[in-house]
């Protein structure tokens, strides 16, 4: 497992910290996080790599999740539900 994406999320962890507090306040994911969250990958951990996805273990994919919601719940909910949907 190479946790990649996880990397990602650590680098703006500061980011996704706050943009949960946006999340709070207005009720829905921040527009910036899903930005984020497409640019770091999380959203094709599970998708196959022939339709552009990284394949990664189960595994990882759930740390990734548990971590991105450690930052920031919303985002952790998506990429939890959007994530095993892509």
């Amino acid at each position: 497992m190479s946790y990649e994406v996880l990397g990602r999320i650590d680098a703006m962890s500061a980011e996704l910290f706050a943009e949960g507090e946006e999340a709070e306040r207005i009720g829905k994911l921040a527009d910036e996080t899903a930005k984020r969250m497409k640019e770091a990958g999380s959203i094709k951990m599970l998708q196959p790599k022939e339709y552009g996805g990284a394949e990664v273990h189960p595994r990882e994919f759930a740390e990734t999740v548990m971590a991105t919601a450690a930052l920031n719940p919303s985002a952790g909910w998506v990429h939890g539900i959007v994530g095993v949907h892509p």
